[in-house]
């Protein structure tokens, strides 16, 4: 058995979202989706449309909101994560990654679609095996981690070994404060050297840690 799991909101789910997470669904047998329950309207739709998909309503999995004393113990639970596409995990995302649970996502063309992807493509250690390139490349990263999840692979142990902060000297650069603060400041100077270059092409800006 493997628990893919996704903490957003539920107003983050959009349908391709939940599209690809039923295709994930369908090529990994025994998967179950853990999401955290908010509105019963949307949890009602939310079964209704997996079933709709073909996937049984008993494999969904809501719970309820636990005491933040508890949190990060209740998702280091899970086995994978599986992002929103429109608007991805932000602080659920480091908390994923805090715990060593593999976050798969799909970086969009907004600030608000590219926050995963920037926390698993810190300079520091990236972790570009859970950045996916298209749809079908989130769809064929989380149905590959799923498969050795659920068999505990050892290439799936080490990308979980990779992910814990303890493995890295210090902490990983995610979690430390004061360089996130001075690299941050950095490429807030030359976004703005670069504006001035009447740049015609968008891009992407990565400031390596010193």
């Amino acid at each position: 058995k493997v628990v893919m799991c996704s903490f957003n909101r539920q107003v983050k789910t959009d349908p391709e979202t939940w599209d690809l997470w039923m295709s994930v669904m369908h090529r990994v047998k025994d998967s179950f989706l853990w999401l955290l329950r908010f509105e019963d309207a949307a949890e009602r739709n939310m079964l209704r449309m997996a079933e709709v998909a073909g996937i049984s309503r008993d494999r969904i999995v809501f719970t309820d909101l636990v005491p933040h004393s508890h949190e990060l113990a209740v998702k280091a639970s899970c086995q994978l994560f599986l992002d929103s596409l429109v608007y991805n995990a932000h602080g659920t995302a480091a908390d994923s990654i805090w715990t060593s649970v593999p976050v798969v996502t799909l970086p969009g063309r907004t600030i608000a679609s590219r926050v995963a992807g920037s926390l698993l493509l810190h300079p520091q250690r990236p972790h570009r095996e859970l950045v996916a390139r298209d749809p079908a490349d989130f769809e064929n990263l989380s149905v590959a981690l799923g498969m050795k999840a659920t068999h505990m692979d050892a290439s799936w142990r080490n990308i979980v070994s990779m992910l814990n902060p303890g493995e890295i000297e210090g902490r990983h650069g995610i979690f430390d404060t004061a360089t996130w603060e001075t690299d941050f400041f950095r490429a807030i100077c030359l976004s703005v050297e670069l504006s001035s270059m009447s740049l015609t092409n968008s891009f992407n800006l990565i400031v390596k840690a010193r």
